[in-house]
Order: structure tokens, then sequence, then C-alpha cells
């Protein structure tokens, strides 16, 4: 529930007066008062049983039981459409949809590959995709790669940049983050927000940082809060713990990220996609304009040091809204660089944002089929 995208078209939703009943774990909730939506919550036993059946064991005939079960939550004639989000969003909406008959619009963030799964799970995968009325992806290429792992006809696929909306004017912060942990103004900072894991290339990172110049910090923002020890230990054995800044204290709402970067000069966006996972492996190998890092930067007008590939590559080269390399040792050169790159907010207003989005977003969910003016 904190992705940008899905917050911003429930936003439209209940901005249109349609009531949203959001159905998620407990703990996934996120501020109900701002977008005026309902919850059905799962207990985590409940939750924990549907994802073993359904991403682990991958059981056609259990799954279906889940679903029958679920039927009884959800009253037939309250709802006018479903949407879903990812592969298990899918396959439960798919079994409730046996019953409720109604609209369904899905939305892919993660793509999983049979080559990195097997032939069963992608099965029950492809069979609750036949429900579907259309699905949202972020960019080409993934639609592309979508149509063929899932069987699924490219003309129903439409791309939408994962984004948030604009950050309105009044709503830009003047305190900064870099203010409060004692970051020196004449410093130059670079940002790593997001999953601090090995997949992000969190330790290609810090193993850099002796290699710049004194002039630059880095300040780290995981995703979660964690307390990463192998992280601090690294820190140290480098001597750069006077030039690493880590927040014990992350934002747990994606749009206050602005307060976290204002004032850093760069934000960093590595991808190393590795096999021990299905959602680490191909799925960031061409993840593209579903960054939400890259988004998350560009939108408070930081620009990006990334090694991500396809359309978005093109477009900060074109905008000139940060560098695109091959690993983070290639950050030796942003010294002669910082100063050319300034297109990181024109690129997010003109592209990513999902006010430019909204307008397609809209006709693919079909507002007018469910009484909305």
């Amino acid at each position: 529930m904190n992705n940008p995208t899905t917050r911003a078209i429930i936003a439209e939703l209940v901005a249109a007066g349609c009531e949203v009943i959001v159905w998620c774990r407990k703990n996934h909730k996120v501020n109900n008062g701002t977008l005026g939506i309902k919850y059905k919550e799962d207990n985590f036993v409940w939750w924990a049983t549907k994802a073993i059946l359904i991403n682990k064991l991958s059981w056609r005939w259990p799954t279906n039981l889940v679903s029958y079960i679920d039927r009884f939550r959800f009253k037939v004639n309250d709802y006018s459409m479903i949407l879903s989000v990812d592969r298990l969003g899918v396959i439960e909406a798919a079994g409730l949809n046996k019953k409720l008959r109604l609209e369904h619009h899905h939305i892919s963030y993660e793509i999983l590959f049979k080559s990195e799964t097997s032939e069963k799970f992608k099965k029950l995968e492809r069979i609750a995709l036949k429900d579907v009325n259309d699905v949202l992806i972020q960019d080409k290429l993934r639609r592309k790669h979508f149509s063929i792992e899932n069987s699924l006809s490219e003309e129903i696929i439409y791309t939408v940049p994962l984004a948030f909306t604009k950050i309105p004017p009044e709503q830009r912060k003047n305190i900064r983050l870099r203010d409060q942990l004692g970051i020196p103004g004449d410093k130059n900072l670079l940002a790593f927000i997001g999953s601090v894991t090995e997949w992000s290339m969190i330790n290609e990172v810090i193993e850099v940082m002796p290699k710049l110049s004194k002039q630059w910090c880095l300040l780290v923002n995981d995703r979660f809060g964690f307390d990463n020890t192998n992280l601090n230990d690294r820190v140290g054995d480098l001597g750069v713990g006077d030039r690493v800044y880590i927040n014990r204290e992350p934002v747990l709402d994606i749009r206050d990220m602005d307060y976290i970067l204002n004032g850093c000069d760069y934000g960093l966006a590595f991808y190393k996609p590795s096999r021990r996972s299905k959602y680490t492996g191909k799925n960031l190998e061409y993840i593209g304009l579903a960054s939400g890092k890259i988004s998350t930067y560009l939108r408070s007008n930081v620009p990006v040091i990334t090694n991500a590939n396809g359309e978005i590559a093109e477009h900060i080269r074109r905008y000139n809204a940060g560098i695109v390399i091959g690993h983070p040792n290639e950050m030796i050169e942003i010294d002669n660089n910082k100063s050319e790159q300034n297109g990181a907010l024109s690129l997010f207003s003109e592209v990513l944002a999902f006010e430019n989005h909204k307008e397609k977003v809209l006709n693919v969910l079909k507002f007018e089929r469910i009484g909305i003016a």
C-alpha cells in the first residue's frame, strides 16, 4: 500500500466518489485518514497460509478452497470493480471473481519468469490472468516480457511508469535531514534509499567511498530502518565512518521522502540481479521505469546515478537528469559532472509524474462503467 502508483490510483478513485476497500495484511496499512479508504485485514496466520499455498506450493485445488472461504468475507453486491496487484493479488482476486463477476483490472510491479520459478508456479498465475480485463505495467520492455511469460496479449497491457503525483509547492520541506544529522553544509551528499541489501549494491557503494574525494558524504536510508551490523562494520573497516551517515528513523510514508532528500546532490540507484530469489533476477534486470528509487529521487529534484537500462536510461540522458554508469566504481567521475545535472525535476514532471498518465488510467479503469461522473 505504500506503492506510489497504487496510492495515486486509489486517491483518484476516492476523489471520484468511490468507496475503496483495501484487502491487505494488518501491518501493511497506511494512514487511513490521508486516503479516505477502508481496510479488510488478513491476520498473519491466514495470510501466511495463503502465501504458502499460492507462492510456495502453487497447489491449484487448495488455492481454490482458499478463494471459496474468502468469498464469505465479501458481500457480493457491495463491489463494482476489483483492482489486483502482482501475483498473489491477481490469484486471490480471480478466485473471488468467480462469484463476484466484476470488472477486474490488474497492476504488475513484479515480473516472475518461468526460467526462475517453474511451470506449475506460472500456470497458477496464467490461469488467474485470464480473468483480467486489462493490465497496467511500467514500460514497453516490461510489457513485452509480462506478455510472453503469462501468455497474455500485449493489446490489453498499458504502460504507466511507477511514480507518485508531483509535490505541491506548499508541501516541499524547508527542513533537511542532512542538517539534523550534522552533515557539513559545504559537503556534497550522495543519497542511498530503499532496500539496503546485496542486490542494491550497497557494499559496492560503501567500498567506493574511500576512492572519492573527501568532499563527498553518503546518506543511507534503509527502507525499514534496520540496524545493519554488517554495514556498520564495513564502514568502520574502510575508515569512512565520518563520511557515511545512516538514518536510524526512516519515514513511514513515501510522500515524506522530500525531507530526507532535500540537500542531496545525487541519488544512487544500483541493481545487481541475483538468482537467489525469483524477485531479484530478471525482474531487476529489466527494472526500467519500475524503479521506485529513481522516481523518488527525481520527484525531489535530485539527479540520479544508476546502472538501470532501457527507457529510464534514455530519459536520464535526454533530460540531463543524472549519470548512467555500469558500476559504482565509475562514480569517481562525478566530481567533473556534478554541476551539469539539472533536469531531474523536469524529467519527473514531464514524463514520470502520475498526472501525465491520469487520463489513460481512468480510461483503463472504465469509470463510466461503475457509475462515476
